[in-house]
């Protein structure tokens, strides 16, 4: 008989697991933690009541501001962020209480352009090595909710906005980890075809799978979030519970007229004081954007 190998320093043994195991079968709150965890949150099971006792909801500062917005299971945050920014300032024109700019609309061309941002870095990088770690690194994840504030006016600047009423919510939009999965899939098979065009000197026919890769995400991402109206109306009921409608807007027409600020005068400020990032300095990070032609 062959004599059984030691397990290696810091392995995780049978003998081990079984021990735990055993164990576990006895311990009774270990029964209730198992039956709580297996139909709820983590969260919610480790949930103290008494953490609510005199945590009142009240502030020596406070600031006047529409009702908040969900962004849901996404990671929308820097659109809600900049779309809150500014439907302030459409509420103060129309003297409005409650009011949303559709969140929904932008981040559709967002992911549109993220996609199409993806495939062209990875086309100009086509004649690199798998193993580049820029490449690899442009295929961990080619597209994501995330985003920044030169990235929120670069759609604006392109899109222009409209009222979520004009272009709400689906559940795609609000829950997006599925239809983000399959886009990057689908980025990560056009890198591996243009490598491998672009190696043969095909780099006409690498462009027309770009094209077509594209033509497919764009139908996925229209399918998820709606193809949003190239005209609306503007209705609402002001603090006087006057009814109001204005007919006929376009998204670029709409953002002119109610609110019209130039974007470009804004700054996103950073703190990270390294010495490689110098105060009063504007950086940018390489294949780090959405819109091509934009910020």
């Amino acid at each position: 008989m062959k004599k059984e190998k030691e397990a290696p320093l810091g392995a995780i043994t049978l003998e081990g697991l079984n021990e735990q195991e055993e164990r576990l079968i006895g311990d009774t709150s270990f029964k209730q933690l198992s039956h709580s965890l297996s139909r709820g949150s983590i969260t919610n099971a480790c949930f103290d009541p008494s953490s609510l006792r005199e945590v009142a909801p009240v502030f020596s500062i406070h600031i006047d501001t529409l009702p908040v917005a969900n962004q849901k299971a996404s990671g929308r945050c820097w659109i809600f962020a900049a779309l809150n920014f500014l439907r302030e300032i459409v509420a103060k024109k129309c003297n409005i209480k409650e009011f949303e700019l559709s969140q929904n609309y932008l981040a559709l061309f967002d992911k549109i352009e993220k996609a199409n941002f993806a495939l062209e870095a990875l086309l100009s990088l086509a004649e690199r090595e798998p193993t580049d770690r820029v490449y690899m690194h442009l295929l961990n994840c080619p597209i994501s909710d995330g985003g920044q504030w030169d990235m929120f006016v670069s759609l604006v600047k392109k899109y222009g906005v409209m009222p979520k009423s004009a272009f709400p919510e689906t559940f795609q939009s609000e829950n997006t980890r599925e239809s983000d999965a399959l886009v990057n899939a689908r980025i990560r098979s056009f890198a591996a075809l243009s490598h491998k065009l672009v190696k043969e000197g095909k780099l006409d026919e690498a462009r027309k799978e770009k094209e077509k890769a594209i033509e497919e995400i764009r139908r996925l991402f229209f399918a998820c979030f709606g193809v949003p109206p190239k005209t609306f109306n503007f209705v609402y009921v002001d603090s006087k519970k006057k009814h109001h409608i204005e007919r006929g807007f376009t998204p670029i027409s709409f953002y002119e007229k109610f609110i019209g600020e130039d974007l470009d005068l804004y700054q996103s400020l950073i703190n990270s004081p390294t010495k490689d990032k110098p105060y009063n300095r504007n950086f940018t990070v390489d294949y780090h954007g959405n819109v091509i032609e934009g910020k």
